[in-house]
């Protein structure tokens, strides 16, 4: 009973050290948490509607006014009034200088494309840089309008994130509680094994008695068999001591012919002759 309870008294010291661990977690600092906190980091947005006339053969580009942050998006809408295809290329400053020598440029491919009279656009910036959207005429001979609506997406670093001392706080903690569990586990389990040792040399006291009183029980009828056994033997050894017969014995002398029960005639005293 007392190992029962023991047992059940580590069962309830860890569950307790497993919620004290679990209430102390810095929050994000795990993967479950961090994609909570991925869903719902702030973001500022700012938005633009515009509306552009394109000469034939020219080009005409909008300036991304950036912000630092974590990440940035821009996501923009573009659309031909008359259904004349253009070509829109995301680049940065650099490339824009090149694209507009008419050297080869790179450019972002997600937030690029040929020939288009519509389309929509979602670039994802992890840089801090210039950026330029450029759109170009250059299938058409006449000029063409497009409108253009554009949002700038700007993510920072969540306002409830771990800080440096959050964490080696929370390391410390955590350190001193898992030597406090280890101490609290070596303790109980020290004293379940102690009553398990009392218990085992209780449960082999308690039938070393019973063997005893067998053992008496089964002795004293072996003595009342050797008992029986003498007294049979004696028995066997009165029976079996010579006698002499009274039937060998004559029931009368044959020299005076009295009656006799001896081998000696009581009258004429001469031994009888045993037949």
């Amino acid at each position: 009973m007392k190992g029962y309870r023991c047992r059940c008294n580590l069962i309830i010291c860890i569950i307790l050290i497993g919620t004290f661990l679990t209430s102390y977690l810095p929050f994000g600092s795990t993967p479950f948490f961090q994609e909570v906190a991925a869903e719902h980091k702030e973001f500022e947005v700012n938005k633009f509607d515009e509306n552009i006339s394109i000469l034939p053969n020219e080009l005409q580009i909008i300036d991304l006014n950036l912000q630092e942050g974590e990440k940035i998006e821009v996501v923009f809408t573009l659309q031909v009034k008359e259904g004349l295809p253009v070509d829109v290329w995301f680049v940065n400053e650099d490339h824009y200088l090149l694209l507009k020598s008419g050297a080869q440029f790179l450019y972002f491919v997600d937030g690029s494309a040929q020939e288009v009279t519509y389309t929509r656009k979602i670039v994802t910036l992890t840089e801090y840089d210039f950026y330029k959207l450029v759109i170009t005429n250059y299938y058409n001979n006449q000029t063409v309008e497009v409108n253009i609506v554009y949002e700038i997406r700007t993510y920072y670093t969540e306002r409830g994130e771990t800080s440096s001392e959050d964490l080696s706080i929370f390391f410390y903690l955590l350190f001193m509680t898992i030597i406090i569990l280890v101490v609290l586990v070596t303790i109980l389990f020290v004293k379940i094994r102690r009553l398990e040792q009392i218990e085992h040399k209780v449960t082999k006291k308690a039938p070393s008695k019973k063997p005893n009183v067998l053992k008496r029980k089964q002795v004293e009828p072996k003595a009342t068999v050797e008992k029986s056994s003498m007294k049979a033997e004696a028995v066997i050894s009165k029976q079996e001591a010579p006698k002499i017969s009274e039937q060998t014995i004559p029931s009368f002398c044959g020299h005076c012919g009295k009656p006799v029960t001896t081998l000696y005639c009581t009258y004429c005293g001469r031994k009888v002759e045993i037949i």
